[in-house]
């Protein structure tokens, strides 16, 4: 990739990076600020009609120590933070959509390949058709894997950091019940939820910020070397590429995906670690932030993703959205459109990069599952289904 190109890449995904930042903050901060309020004073509210036939000062009501009103407040809790996280990755679609599409662009090499075919056949010419096509092919093949990866990464995350949050908020109501700020001084109440608002906002900027900024495009460059070395036989320009299968697809995609997990050269059996995409090497907050709320997510997150629970949840992420890509997108590619159920028949190996990227945009989409329900992302339905999610979910809120 040449230095211009390069160069403006990176212009394009700080420009991003500028855009998903004020994004993520301005939701963020409303989220946090609403949900707080919300669950702040829908639990208030029951607890003072359980708390009505007391005399002020008295000894709180049994039912306000029963161990099973604090298992339904934290099992109803849980559900809504799963609804947050998901309603949250939502919003960042979009731009990460954007984002990696303007990282992995090929309409300068597609014009310029289109161009030398109308000059005189030679060596000169073959060789720059060859060059050509393997950036097509690689910004293709990554462009699929970025985009399974950066939607995990985020979906996980956002997981992490939500249940955080929610967790933090139930530990607060609860130890509080004993001050008279429970059941007055809502302005009190008020300015601490305020205060959860401006946490939540720090922790927004620094991890999102960062991912759509250096993390984003590390992802993208390891990708993209990971792809190279894999694919380094794949010659879209050689006969033998004239029959290219979806065995042969599949297989390509899990060794590019192999290479990019593995560390010093050797395999793993567990997934790489996601804090170089959400953390500059120096990680430490800056000494002006001064917010110990704030500080305890963003440690707590980290944390959480160098843990066992972490990794297992991201492999369990990673296998089913590959698995939903194949059946849903890539496996499709040599399916005759005019005999959907016909078998599958090789193709070549131009028409499969071509239609790759294709496949990464149907990544995006939503459907509906029947008349009755609205439309949703089909990878986030599935995502938020997986045992190990909801129990990275349960492990965050503690």
């Amino acid at each position: 990739m040449s230095s211009n190109r390069r160069t403006s890449k990176r212009s394009v995904i700080s420009s991003a990076a500028s855009i998903i930042g004020t994004a993520a903050v301005a939701y963020g901060a409303y989220k946090a600020i609403e949900l707080a309020w919300n669950y702040w004073n829908e639990d208030r509210g029951k607890l003072r009609m359980r708390n009505d036939d007391f005399v002020p000062g008295s000894e709180p009501p049994r039912n306000f120590q029963n161990s099973q009103l604090r298992w339904q407040m934290r099992r109803q809790r849980i559900l809504r933070c799963q609804e947050e996280a998901i309603n949250a990755l939502g919003d960042f679609l979009p731009t990460l959509r954007r984002c990696i599409e303007e990282l992995t662009d090929t309409s300068k090499e597609t014009k310029l390949l289109k161009e030398l075919r109308t000059t005189e056949a030679n060596e000169n010419r073959r060789l720059k058709e060859q060059e050509l096509w393997k950036t097509i092919k690689i910004n293709a093949f990554a462009q699929l894997i970025v985009t399974a990866y950066a939607h995990n990464i985020l979906f996980l995350v956002l997981t992490v950091q939500v249940h955080l949050l929610g967790g933090k908020l139930l530990e607060e109501q609860l130890g509080s019940r004993d001050t008279s700020s429970s059941f007055g001084a809502d302005s009190l109440a008020s300015d601490r939820m305020a205060s959860y608002q401006e946490s939540h906002r720090i922790v927004l900027s620094r991890t999102y910020e960062y991912f759509f900024g250096q993390g984003l495009q590390l992802l993208v460059d390891s990708t993209m070397q990971a792809v190279d070395v894999a694919l380094e036989d794949w010659d879209v320009t050689h006969p033998s590429s004239i029959n290219t299968t979806t065995e042969m697809l599949d297989e390509g995609i899990k060794e590019v995906c192999k290479k990019l997990e593995e560390r010093g050269g050797r395999s793993c059996r567990r997934p790489m670690s996601i804090l170089r995409f959400l953390q500059p090497p120096q990680h430490g907050l800056d000494s002006s932030v001064n917010d110990d709320l704030a500080n305890s997510i963003l440690d707590e997150t980290f944390d959480l993703i160098e843990s066992p629970v972490f990794q297992d949840a991201q492999r369990d992420c990673h296998s089913s959205i590959l698995k939903l890509m194949y059946e849903e997108s890539w496996s499709k590619i040599f399916i005759d459109p005019q005999s959907p159920n016909s078998s599958p028949q090789p193709k070549p190996l131009a028409t499969v990069v071509t239609k790759l990227k294709r496949t990464s945009r149907s990544f995006f989409g939503e459907r509906s599952v029947n008349k009755q329900t609205p439309r949703v992302n089909l990878y986030v339905l599935t995502l938020e289904r997986i045992p190990s999610v909801l129990e990275l979910g349960d492990v965050s809120f503690n």
